[in-house]
């Protein structure tokens, strides 16, 4: 430090500007450069202002230029990336320069203040009657009040067997971001095309079925209540939907990261994980599963995002008289269960059998058996592992 501030002085004896570049060439003109070491970079952040010459902005462009050198050279060398990895790397490394260059760690105070702070807020919403959760709403109230919605920094892994309900779940959790109170949510349906995605929409509003709707014939009731529909649609914002297929998981990142800031995201909805397109290296389902799981879960964290993947289940478990879902079921499972910190199971005993199994199969416990009319419309979301709550 004496070293540093005997080389300050002696460039504001001469009335030279003083800044970290001109302070490290007086150290190496004086020899004393290799002893200071990195301490000459903390100048940055110490208050000069009554130095002769000093110039904030001059000091951070001559920063901001040795640093973005540094960084292409060494996204340069890297020789084991493919062009989009590359370009993904290139633009969150130059981003961060942009702007200022985050902590690492942050002390438990400020954990719990910061943490405080939003219960507070929540608390404050439930007293006046506002809908107040803790994460992002997953658009079905019962599911909202077991789990506090889907978690944002996390992955959440939905499970079910076809027609059980998967996509219907997504579309809730979709219009429940709908003007912005929770900000964007990110749809990315790699099954569904955007003319199906867009009629299960205009379905969900309008009360006509999909089939009616491509069918082309409609009454005049019916004519108005798409019309409405659609206008809802048309006013929506914090909703994006991205059919592509074929995208691997950094790609979806990538994504979602590109559009964010526009849309405000802070749910992202991924249907679904088994045909996502193989990582580069993944030489088996399983390794596939993994590598995608791990992708997701670590953007999650690192982005506060509540990512939401859809699966498919094995079909062993139609071999079994309860055909509940459990976390064994899902495909690829050992990923699924270790880094999906919420599991939901979707059960629909209906597609089994017409009327309910039996008690505490298809219905719970000391509840009343539901009718074959109920039963039909019924759906089960079974909360197979929450490691939040």
């Amino acid at each position: 430090l004496q070293a540093c501030w005997s080389a300050i002085c002696a460039l504001a004896d001469r009335s030279e500007p003083v800044d970290v570049v001109t302070v490290e060439r007086e150290l190496e003109k004086q020899g004393k450069r290799d002893a200071v070491g990195n301490l000459l970079f903390d100048l940055v952040t110490v208050p000069l202002t009554t130095v002769p010459g000093w110039n904030a902005a001059e000091i951070r462009q001559a920063w901001l230029s040795r640093e973005t050198r540094k960084a292409c050279g060494t996204i340069a060398a890297i020789a084991d990336m493919d062009g989009e990895e590359l370009l993904a790397k290139a633009h969150r490394d130059l981003q961060i320069l942009g702007g200022e260059v985050p902590r690492k760690s942050a002390a438990i105070h400020e954990l719990v203040l910061e943490r405080m702070g939003e219960l507070e807020q929540i608390c404050a919403d439930k007293v006046a009657g506002k809908h107040a959760l803790v994460g992002q709403p997953t658009g079905v109230a019962a599911l909202d009040a077991k789990i506090g919605g889907w978690q944002r920094g996390i992955v959440s892994l939905v499970a079910a067997r076809p027609s059980m309900g998967k996509s219907s779940l997504g579309l809730s959790t979709a219009f429940a971001h709908v003007g912005g109170a929770f900000g964007g949510c990110h749809v990315f349906s790699l099954e569904d095309v955007r003319g199906s995605y867009t009629d299960r929409a205009l379905s969900r509003l309008s009360g006509i079925s999909s089939e009616v709707i491509r069918s082309c014939e409609y009454n005049r009731e019916q004519i108005q209540c798409l019309g409405e529909a659609a206008q809802k649609l048309k006013r929506a914002r914090g909703w994006r939907v991205d059919d592509r297929s074929g995208l691997d998981a950094q790609e979806i990142v990538r994504a979602w990261r590109a559009e964010s800031g526009e849309n405000d995201t802070r749910t992202v909805l991924i249907d679904y994980w088994q045909i996502l397109k193989w990582p580069n290296g993944a030489r088996s389902e399983q390794e596939a599963l993994k590598a995608s799981m791990d992708i997701f879960a670590d953007a999650a964290k690192e982005d506060k995002m509540a990512v939401v993947l859809f699966s498919q289940l094995n079909r062993d478990l139609e071999k079994r008289d309860d055909k509940r879902p459990t976390l064994a079921d899902i495909k690829g499972s050992g990923s699924g269960e270790e880094r999906a910190k919420c599991v939901i199971g979707l059960h629909r005993g209906s597609e089994y059998y017409r009327t309910p199994k039996g008690d505490g199969i298809d219905y719970d416990p000391g509840e009343r058996q539901p009718t074959e009319e109920e039963f039909r419309k019924r759906a089960d979301l079974l909360v197979l592992k929450n490691s939040n709550g």
